[in-house]
């Protein structure tokens, strides 16, 4: 199912925190304990984040995201719901949509540390 402009626009008006956008390689690993998957990380904010994959993930389903933020050495791990996928164009790739789980006071400061540090153009 792809998003239309205005379904994309509708969902980002109802997004609690704004979105960073960025490119950073992460890996999927799906809560039932199944291998782990590489993924793209294409946004995030304190609550959530978009993902680049190639499987069409579950709406609902679990999994646990490990990537690094830029400027840091640790990985942040985080527990994330798929809240949609949709499939990008003619690729195999999927555009998904998470939202975060509660996260461990340590990621979360990081997070927003991260999400508030002065960018440079």
């Amino acid at each position: 199912m792809d998003l239309s402009e205005e379904e994309q626009n509708a969902m980002a008006s109802r997004r609690e925190h704004a979105r960073l956008m960025l490119s950073l390689p992460a890996s999927l690993h799906p809560i039932d304990g199944m291998e782990s998957m590489p993924t793209r990380l294409l946004d995030i904010s304190r609550s959530g984040a978009g993902i680049v994959h190639g499987d069409r993930l579950q709406s609902g389903s679990q999994h646990v995201l490990h990537f690094i933020l830029p400027g840091e050495a640790d990985p942040c791990e985080i527990r994330l719901e798929i809240v949609y996928c949709a499939p990008i164009g003619e690729t195999n790739q999927y555009r998904c949509g998470a939202r975060f789980q509660p996260l461990t006071q340590n990621v979360e400061d990081r997070l927003f540390d991260f999400l508030t540090r002065p960018k440079a153009f």
